[in-house]
Formats: C-alpha cells, sequence, structure tokens
C-alpha cells in the first residue's frame, strides 16, 4: 500500500486541531492506582497462565519487569486519555495478558497507563507526532521514577517494551541507565517492534548469548520472505536479534523453538522457524 493510501486510509482518525492548539489529557498521578495497568500486589491479566502446572508471582520475586504497552489507541486526539471505559483501556489489558503475563512466573510486573500518542501519529507529516509521543514519553518518564523511588527497593530489573512503548523504552534506558549507576541493576532491555541501531547506545551493549545480561535485544517480525513497504525507511539495518537462539545464529529451527501459547491457553512446542535479514526477523 502506498504512502497516499495509508493516509487516505487513516484520514477518519486524524486529529482535527494540531497539537499545539489541542487541549490534553490530564496528567496521571502514579501514587494513584487507578494509573498502573499493572502492579504485582493486584490480580489482573498479566497474572494469568496457560495451565497449573504454572505459577505467577505476586510481589514476591526477587526480581522486577517494567513494561512498556504498545499503541492501542486510535482516536482522533494526539494523546489518549486515562480512562478505563474507553476501548484503549481493554486493548492494554489484552497486552498485559499477550505480553507481560511472559515473566509472571519469575518477576514482579509493574505497568504505567499513560497518554499514548494515537496511531495516526506514526503517519504525520509535520512535528504534531512527535510532540505526541514527547507527551507520552512524559508519562513514562514520570511513572518509572515513581517506581524506582516506591516499589524497586533496590532490586535487579528487566525493560519490557513493543512498538510505541519501545519507542519510549529507548528513551528511558539513554536517559536513566546508559554510562549511568542505574545501569548495574539491569539484567535485559527487550525492545521489540521497533528499528534499534547497533550503536543505539554509548555503553548498553547488545545480548549475543543466551546467558548474556545487563544489555538489549530487539526484532521485528514479518512473514517469511516478506518486506513492508516501510522496509527502508522503519526496518532497514535495524538489530535482530534471533528469539529462539538468543545468540548471533542467522537462523533458530523449529525443533529449538520452545512454544507458541495460543488464545486457548494451550501450548504449541516446535511450531516456528525463524531467519534473520537485514532489519528483520522472518
Amino acid at each position: 500500500m502506498e504512502k497516499e493510501e495509508i493516509i487516505k486510509l487513516l484520514a477518519p482518525i486524524k486529529p482535527k486541531h494540531a497539537f499545539g492548539d489541542s487541549k490534553h489529557p490530564e496528567k496521571p498521578d502514579y501514587s494513584v492506582t487507578y494509573n498502573w495497568a499493572a502492579l504485582p500486589h493486584i490480580k489482573g491479566l498479566q497474572h494469568e497462565v496457560p495451565d497449573e502446572s504454572f505459577k505467577s508471582i505476586t510481589d514476591e520475586a526477587d526480581v522486577d519487569v517494567f513494561y512498556i504497552h504498545p499503541t492501542g489507541f486510535f482516536g482522533k486526539y494526539w494523546n489518549c486519555r486515562i480512562d478505563k471505559s474507553i476501548a484503549s483501556y481493554d486493548r492494554t489489558e489484552l497486552m498485559l495478558i499477550n505480553q507481560a503475563s511472559a515473566f509472571n512466573e519469575l518477576c514482579n510486573i509493574y505497568a504505567p497507563h499513560y497518554r499514548q500518542a494515537t496511531y495516526y501519529s506514526y503517519f504525520d507529516e509535520d512535528s504534531n507526532g512527535f510532540d505526541a509521543h514527547d507527551l507520552a514519553y512524559s508519562d513514562v518518564e514520570k511513572a518509572f521514577d515513581y517506581y524506582l523511588e516506591n516499589f524497586n527497593q533496590g532490586k535487579p530489573f528487566i525493560i519490557a517494551a513493543h512498538s510505541q512503548g519501545s519507542i519510549h523504552a529507548v528513551r528511558l534506558l539513554k536517559d536513566f541507565f546508559d554510562g549511568k549507576p542505574l545501569q548495574k541493576r539491569l539484567i535485559a532491555a527487550y525492545l521489540v517492534g521497533t528499528r534499534v541501531n547497533t550503536d543505539e547506545f554509548s555503553s548498553i551493549p547488545l545480548l549475543k548469548r543466551p546467558e548474556a545480561v545487563g544489555g538489549f535485544v530487539s526484532w521485528n517480525t514479518y512473514k517469511m520472505n516478506h518486506l513492508p513497504k516501510s522496509y527502508e525507511k522503519w526496518y532497514k539495518g535495524g538489530v535482530v536479534t534471533n528469539p529462539i537462539s538468543w545468540d548471533e545464529s542467522l537462523k533458530g529451527t523449529s525443533e529449538q523453538h520452545l512454544g507458541v501459547l495460543a488464545s486457548n491457553k494451550k501450548i504449541y512446542p516446535n511450531s516456528l522457524s525463524v531467519k534473520k535479514t537485514d532489519g528483520i526477523l522472518w
């Protein structure tokens, strides 16, 4: 699909006013539980497990996860208000069960709600989209500050994110970790669904072994042998971690694959094989 076609398709969700002329949602207060999508001591979808052979930690683990959810807002405003009565909240709930729950057997999961930028922000040709992402990041930054001061208690932790969440996570790593004392407590950063360059950070390394810690991994997935129309702009040249082997292998076989968790809560082992190409995991 050509860019002009995409813009036409997205016209119904284009915000009516420029970012600077818009009224923005109220800033969240992270001392208020309502503004958190997930907290380890409050039962939620992040605690879901496939069956009784699995268990979920509830505020007992020695390691935390700070999870930043992807875009779930398709409204005609630059940024989404934090309101659990709207559809974007339901989408965040799905992200908790589909993504954040991967860590629930070993980690305490913390996930803030934030005034996420609308999906249209990625296609805006002015500065509105960048401004919307700046506002969204200001919430993520504030939530992380609150988490460090009130929840973490000196524990090591993982940063886990996807898509828009990963864009904010990259900024978070640069502001709080890169060459700073807090980097010593970073186990790993999962920066999935956005392009991250090999030289993105000055001192946070790309992890290249399954047992490696203290760095980051990243990948963007597409069906085998398919390149998206936006490949040159958004993907080419980005880091591609192999999430089956967790090393520098160009391929990962289905025999190595631990499994896919389906919507029926059943795990299907040995289901996927992967191949790395420039900026894309097929």
